[in-house]
């Protein structure tokens, strides 16, 4: 049913820190000229969700949490 129940102490489930990259992971820039190597480091980093900076790159949106954001082009 995609739910988890857990009883006893609450913060013990553990994610991890860091960030796998992908390989097929396209590097980011915010419209303060920061670059990312993904849209998962640059959610982390902004303090927004994924999906908010995928909806700007995909034009469905204009901005995330007052920040534009487009794909690098390798050159």
């Amino acid at each position: 049913n995609g739910f988890q129940f857990k009883y006893g102490e609450h913060n013990s489930w553990k994610f991890p820190d860091r960030i796998k990259k992908t390989p097929n992971a396209r590097r980011v820039i915010r419209s303060d000229s920061k670059i990312f190597e993904s849209i998962s480091e640059a959610a982390k980093e902004t303090g927004c969700n994924r999906s908010a900076i995928a909806k700007v790159l995909s034009n469905t949106h204009k901005h995330a949490y007052g920040y534009s954001f487009k794909y690098l082009e390798e050159k």
